[in-house]
């Protein structure tokens, strides 16, 4: 199945979460990348994402380095959604578990 085709609904309920920091053309491709990268690679670059997707490598390219989207605002919503899950949120009734292991030298 092309990975275009692919539409699975938590997925989106998740990616569309980020969609007020986007334009819709660059939505389009941050949602396009989310799913190129479910794939699996032997090795995954921008090269071989490229290949999955209607983009080519330099409109990909330019999604990363030139785009007018911000990383810091993309972090911290990631985190304000995080914070929000009762999975990944925290409490004050939390617990840190740090399991023991060996140490290799």
């Amino acid at each position: 199945m092309n990975i275009l085709q692919t539409n699975v609904s938590v997925v989106n309920n998740f990616l569309f979460k980020f969609k007020e920091l986007f334009s819709n053309k660059q939505f389009s491709m941050f949602q396009s990348f989310i799913y190129a990268m479910l794939r699996d690679y032997k090795r995954l670059n921008l090269s071989s994402l490229s290949k999955q997707l209607s983009s080519d490598y330099q409109a990909l390219q330019y999604f990363f380095s030139d785009s007018d989207w911000s990383n810091d605002n993309l972090n911290i919503k990631r985190i304000n959604i995080l914070k929000k899950q009762r999975t990944t949120g925290f409490s004050k009734d939390g617990v840190l578990a740090i399991p023991k292991g060996r140490l290799r030298t």
